[in-house]
């Protein structure tokens, strides 16, 4: 089930009014957990039932582990415990997710040996080892919640949960089950275990975040999206039966739909998240914030602060601290950073491209810290670049080049394979025509105004968001201003939304 769709609406209006109906039952939080696990079942299963069973074999296994984890006073078998927790969780993961794609790379592999050599030890028939199987939504998200809570006992960052209904529910809560926020134990949990209660003020903060989110995705992604896929076309159907609708297209072009698909992800999936938190306001939960205006960065450091918030939350806590952070020297520090950014990419799919706007991501903000701690101080300091490039100049120029060089790297994690990257970035460095020469392409300045149409309403209200550095700024503003604002939201929803696409991050 997504969130933009009738069924939705449906489902969540009849969980809401059941599950404030228990209140009035005894051990109402019993019953209203139950009943929200239920409903998290159905939310998923709406999608395909037999996927269910991942979830239980994740919820089962990580629940059992992490209880004989806290019992244990044996380091020997509390290692041993955790060894199986993430190998259980990422072979589940790795079969589903990743399996066909190293097969495939090594067929590849197979197929060069065998070309060297003429051996036919080499030769494999490549669909007899290849699985025929869906990715199931959600698994990279709800993996990871799972892995970083029997971390965490592990760790004694928090106690196992001793109630199953209550973990169960941890795993599975279905506003932010398929497409995050990635939630740590110790913010969730307690919640979970609590007495919930709801006021007219979180009523209307959860309102503000459904229209928020609604008018990001439906109002905004989805137009968008028209318009990114001229440039990108729109699905690997088309790019496979028409490849030479993937030349010509011209640089200018190329950067701005790189540029305008990355504003199209952040508003796909920030709108996601915020329909998710508006979604758990209802129900007396507050999630955490995954996007945060990446879009006003400064520098690509703050932008990955900005940028899926909870999951570089999770590279953060549970890789790149443990192999060193920035403690052990810069060189160590740069390739933690590359490590990162590596399973950053891989986590996001299994294919070359993201592997590659992975890495790109990483030497960004290596070249960004050796210019921090090595030239920014002699440049910025240097009365010439001081006289000539004021402060307001210099932060306006680096938002625009830190996003433009994001923009870049998401060409490649746009493309549909590895070949289909390079034929855009060779395009990019060798066609420097306004108008290209694919059939798509628009005139480039009539391009960037259909984007900057689009945008700039967001830009205008992140801008406060940024400013006053609160998600919830609008309730800082005076009665008018907010009921302008909901009222206008609602109807560009109503009167120009796209609804029924499916999420970027659904892919995930």
């Amino acid at each position: 089930m997504i969130f933009n769709s009738n069924a939705y609406l449906y489902f969540f209006v009849l969980t809401i009014i059941i599950y404030w109906f228990l209140v009035f039952f005894r051990s109402k939080l019993y019953w209203q957990n139950l009943f929200l696990l239920f409903a998290s079942y159905f939310f998923y299963g709406w999608w395909d039932w037999i996927f269910l069973s991942l979830i239980w074999i994740s919820t089962i296994l990580d629940f059992v582990v992490s209880n004989q984890i806290e019992k244990s006073q044996n380091p020997k078998k509390r290692n041993l415990f955790l060894l199986i927790s993430i190998i259980g969780n990422l072979t589940i993961l790795f079969t589903f997710k990743y399996y066909n794609f190293f097969i495939s790379n090594f067929i590849v592999l197979l197929n060069f040996l065998y070309e060297l050599t003429k051996s036919s030890v080499f030769l494999i028939e490549k669909n007899q080892i290849l699985l025929n199987v869906i990715l199931p939504v959600g698994i990279s998200f709800y993996t990871f919640q799972t892995m970083s809570y029997t971390i965490d006992v592990y760790r004694k960052v928090i106690p196992a949960e001793k109630n199953f209904l209550n973990f169960s529910l941890f795993v599975c809560f279905f506003p932010q089950l398929v497409a995050g926020p990635i939630e740590r134990a110790q913010d969730l949990l307690p919640q979970l275990k609590n007495t919930r209660n709801i006021t007219i003020q979180e009523i209307v903060k959860g309102i503000w975040y459904l229209l928020y989110g609604y008018y990001l995705k439906v109002g905004v992604a989805d137009h968008l999206s028209e318009y990114v896929n001229l440039v990108f076309l729109e699905n690997v159907v088309v790019y496979k039966t028409n490849p030479h609708l993937a030349f010509g297209h011209g640089s200018g072009q190329i950067l701005l739909a790189g540029m305008a698909f990355a504003f199209q992800v952040y508003c796909d999936f920030a709108g996601y998240s915020n329909i998710a938190k508006g979604s758990a306001k209802f129900l007396g939960i507050h999630l955490s914030e995954n996007f945060h205006c990446p879009e006003f960065s400064k520098n690509p450091v703050e932008l990955y602060n900005r940028w899926h918030i909870t999951l570089n939350r999770w590279f953060t806590d549970y890789i790149y601290i443990p192999l060193g952070g920035n403690k052990m020297g810069e060189w160590i520090q740069y390739r933690n950073i590359l490590i990162v950014f590596f399973i950053s990419g891989l986590w996001h799919g299994a294919n070359w491209t993201f592997i590659n706007w992975g890495l790109l991501n990483g030497m960004y903000a290596i070249f960004y810290l050796i210019y921090k701690k090595r030239l920014k101080n002699h440049i910025v300091q240097n009365d010439f670049f001081k006289k000539y490039f004021p402060e307001k100049f210099r932060i306006v120029l680096s938002i625009l080049i830190t996003y433009a060089f994001f923009g870049f790297a998401a060409i490649s994690f746009r493309s549909y394979d590895f070949q289909h990257s390079l034929i855009l970035y060779k395009d990019f460095f060798t066609n420097w025509s306004l108008e290209g020469t694919n059939p798509l392409s628009f005139d480039f300045f009539k391009y960037l105004l259909i984007i900057l149409k689009i945008v700039i309403p967001v830009l205008f209200l992140d801008y406060f968001r940024w400013k006053t550095n609160d998600p919830e700024w609008i309730f800082k503003t005076s009665f008018k201003v907010q009921l302008f604002l909901f009222l206008v939201l609602f109807y560009v929803i109503i009167l120009n939304g796209v609804f029924g696409k499916d999420v970027i991050y659904f892919a995930f």
